[in-house]
């Protein structure tokens, strides 16, 4: 019989498809496990660079003394300007770090604008708020106002502040946070400058 009427049986590719499909899992194992490594050193690193960050603010605010220069002249009263400045830095720093909601916060943004001037207010916005309409700390145990460097010719002072707020779990494992700030008061145009900010959320480890 004419074997033109016969057909080759299909070749079985099964095998060659196992083995691709190995090799295609292992290759993106290995893919997973190296970006999971990098992932892992680069929280590492962060969470380092967290803590030595929190431990200089401590050590900062530990340092906070009060301007022992300070004095009270016929034409100036520092004194008394130090310490009305204080207590309005001291209401505008716990309001925005646990003390009020977003809402009143936003009402008083002429103030935080005079106090700490519009790149200040972006800094501090930037740490503050968790979104539009919360803000990230829940309550504040801590401010403290101090001054120095004042300058009767120019009539400005500078003020540093340090505050020490609670955060949601989610933010710090620790649940509270620290910031730093400085900021260059004129009382001639009742307006801030130069104001930098520093802040780390502690972490339990």
């Amino acid at each position: 019989m004419s074997d033109r009427y016969s057909h080759k049986r299909p070749q079985n590719n099964l095998p060659n498809i196992v083995i691709i499909v190995t090799v295609a899992l292992t290759v993106l194992m290995i893919i997973a496990c190296i970006y999971m490594w990098h992932n892992s050193q680069k929280q590492k690193a962060l969470a380092e660079q967290y803590a030595r960050q929190y431990t200089q603010l401590q050590e900062k605010e530990a340092n906070l003394k009060p301007d022992v220069t300070a004095i009270t002249s016929g034409k100036f009263d520092l004194q008394g300007s130090e310490k009305s400045l204080a207590k309005d830095y001291t209401v505008l720093i716990k309001a925005l770090f646990g003390d009020a909601s977003a809402k009143a916060v936003k009402n008083a943004e002429n103030s935080y604008l005079n106090h700490f001037g519009t790149d200040g207010w972006h800094d501090l916005k930037e740490i503050a708020f968790a979104n539009q309409n919360s803000l990230v700390a829940t309550s504040n145990s801590d401010t403290k106002i101090t001054f120095k460097d004042f300058s009767l010719k120019d009539q400005t002072i500078k003020i540093v502040i340090y505050t020490r707020f609670s955060v949601p779990k989610s933010k710090s494992s620790a649940g509270y946070g620290i910031a730093y700030i400085t900021t260059t008061y004129n009382f001639k145009t009742h307006t801030a400058r130069d104001t930098t900010v520093q802040s780390s959320f502690a972490d339990d480890n």
